[in-house]
């Protein structure tokens, strides 16, 4: 089972996502993958450029905020959910969280190569 959150975390404010991580975390069944698409800052939260171009509109709109993957982490750790891997897409990243014990990819499939 999968609970996909796509692009949908960077319209709310970090006060709100302790209580949505809880309702996933109940409803995510005990081998299930939660799946989060989202613009990922890196830690130290000054990169991606084009992220940051992003979060500065979410800021002065004070429509939302980005997180870098410990900050994810550190959420969803508190649900339970303290497996998770942060994989690169060419313009965002994917969190992949589970309980302890889930296996998760810690890569992408490559693009299959066009026939010769």
């Amino acid at each position: 089972i999968v609970i996909i959150l796509p692009q949908v975390l960077n319209v709310l404010r970090p006060e709100p996502l302790p209580a949505l991580f809880r309702r996933v975390g109940k409803a995510l069944k005990p081998e299930g993958i939660l799946v989060i698409a989202e613009y990922v800052l890196n830690e130290r939260r000054d990169g991606p450029l084009e992220h940051l171009y992003f979060g500065l509109r979410r800021f002065l709109t004070n429509e939302g905020d980005l997180l870098s993957h410990s900050e994810y982490s550190q959420l969803l750790s508190a649900v339970g959910l303290s497996a998770s891997v942060c994989l690169p897409l060419p313009t965002q990243e994917l969190i992949l969280a589970a309980r302890p014990g889930v296996a998760l990819p810690t890569q992408l499939a490559p693009p299959p190569r066009a026939a010769a």
